[in-house]
């Protein structure tokens, strides 16, 4: 479709509900902006569509434009779109919704070529790979649009422009399996392996925690072996340890690599693999240095893609004691508020994944300081505190929506909550 008339080269929506399921949209010219698609309001669900090369001659967004909409975007690739101003591949103003597990890659936008969102209620933009795209690569905005868990690599311009940029978010390379023939499987390595969020709604088919780009989620095409069960280790005196894991049944695993770190939360690399042990295999033994190290293990198969990790498994002084993983949360997160909506008290639980200070107030609509709640260091672990709808001089609070704000060592987290009267 060469230089279709007005907004929406292939399909312009306005209002009601539309879902599209494996659907591809490519090379598509529209004279204005939403080369591929224009939705402006109603609920918008994309899962495993693909946009590719299509642009737009004037205006913005030469992918998906979407006005008002409810967006529920997974498993989504954009590739190849270009648009003269905003958002080479998709550009969203006052959006709520969800942009999980997709991959924007090597598109062209005037400004921000991969993603802009603007929100305009609760919106999570997580585990995505953003990389390669002209003007930059991802900009997300509005009080309540959450960007973090996001892979943002090697765009021109900038990578992460986002007002509060995520703090579990990344910009590395993803070392996929084979990207120049359509191959986005992650290989040996790859930093995008269990990336994502640690949230059950998120969780890869293999009930790992998910991977980040199109390979990963519930709804991905998954290629991966499963993740490495029974990780263990054993101390065998003289500083020297023994992890173990369970051999997997597949027959197409080639082997296992094993990762060693400081650190309790660490994201590995090749700097970090310690052993490569053939399958069937399922020990190693190590002499780590004085001090605590942490290991993990992941599977590799005869095709390159590596697995999800096993569970941490910690030695302590040099193998003078060897513990199981210690059930320390992997990231910092507001686990839960309960009741909400809630009268007159809630309770706010949360994670740290290690010590450190933490700030925890709430805040009305508006913006304004109502309570503060923590103020101090929290060593690491799981933890709860009780709102009892309060602000900071003892007076009750007034019904309606409240935010609860938390600064810790590793970033800030918002959450929402409604006081009910």
């Amino acid at each position: 479709n060469n230089g279709a008339a007005g907004q929406g080269g292939a399909l312009y929506l306005t209002a009601g509900q539309a879902t599209f399921d494996g659907v591809e949209v490519r090379n598509i010219r529209a004279r204005e902006g939403g080369g591929a698609i224009t939705a402006n309001g109603g609920p918008l669900t994309l899962r495993g569509v693909q946009l590719l090369v299509n642009s737009t001659l004037a205006g913005i967004v030469g992918g998906l434009n979407a006005n008002g909409a409810s967006l529920d975007l997974r498993n989504v690739r954009a590739k190849g779109n270009t648009a003269p101003n905003i958002g080479g591949a998709v550009s969203a103003f006052s959006a709520s919704g969800v942009v999980e597990n997709c991959l924007f890659d090597g598109n062209t936008g005037g400004s921000v070529g991969g993603l802009f969102l603007l929100g305009a209620g609760p919106t999570s933009v997580r585990n995505n790979m953003v990389m390669e795209n002209a003007g930059g690569g991802l900009m997300v905005s509005g009080a309540e649009a959450i960007e973090n868990w996001n892979n943002i690599w090697n765009n021109t311009d900038g990578d992460n422009l986002s007002a509060s940029a995520g703090s579990h978010s990344f910009s590395l390379d993803p070392l996929f399996v084979n990207a120049a023939a359509g191959d986005f499987g992650l290989g040996q390595y790859s930093p995008n392996v269990d990336g994502g969020a640690e949230d059950a709604a998120c969780l890869d088919p293999d009930g790992s925690c998910a991977d980040i780009g199109l390979k990963g989620g519930p709804a991905a095409a998954f290629v991966a072996p499963v993740a490495v069960a029974g990780a263990a280790l054993a101390d065998l005196g003289g500083g020297d340890v023994r992890v173990t894991w369970q051999a997997a049944a597949d027959p197409s695993i080639s082997h296992y690599i094993v990762y060693r770190d400081t650190a309790a939360i660490f994201r590995p690399s090749a700097a970090m693999a310690v052993s490569n042990v053939p399958h069937p295999g399922s020990t190693f033994d190590d002499t780590p240095p004085a001090g605590d190290w942490y290991y993990l293990v992941a599977a590799i198969d005869s095709d390159g893609y590596s697995g999800g990790y096993s569970n941490r498994v910690y030695a302590s002084g040099g193998g003078v004691s060897a513990v199981g993983d210690s059930d320390l949360p992997r990231s910092m997160a507001i686990t839960g508020i309960a009741p909400n909506p809630f009268n007159p008290q809630t309770k706010i639980s949360y994670d740290l994944p290690r010590d450190g200070q933490v700030q925890m107030s709430v805040y009305d609509v508006r913006g304004r300081h109502v309570r503060v709640l923590v103020d101090g260091v929290v060593n690491a672990g799981r933890h709860s505190i009780n709102w009892d709808g309060r602000d900071q001089g003892g007076r009750s609070a007034a019904a309606g929506v409240y935010f609860v704000r938390m600064n810790g060592p590793a970033g800030i987290l918002t959450s929402k909550m409604v006081l009910a009267k």
